[in-house]
């Protein structure tokens, strides 16, 4: 049951990611978008987790730096 949790939260996570570019290059979604920066927040998160836990530590590392750049997205978005 745990690794069925794992897998699907690996899922959610990267269909949020590829769903977040996929809205910014269609132009529903602004690159300064809190909504965009989300989206890669939580989908790295949650691939992130899935990574770590299967030991995909390339792929774990990549979202961790996806994550960051989501944050950093997010507070610039805070102070404008």
């Amino acid at each position: 049951m745990a690794s069925l949790l794992i897998e699907t939260a690996g899922w959610i996570g990267a269909v949020l990611v590829i769903l977040a570019y996929f809205l910014l290059a269609y132009k529903k979604l602004d690159r300064e978008s809190k909504i965009y920066h989300g989206m890669n927040l939580i989908g790295a998160v949650l691939v992130e987790i899935n990574a770590v836990i299967n030991q995909a530590y390339p792929s774990a590392a990549i979202n961790f730096m996806w994550g960051v750049i989501a944050i950093y997205g997010l507070i610039e978005g805070l102070r404008s």
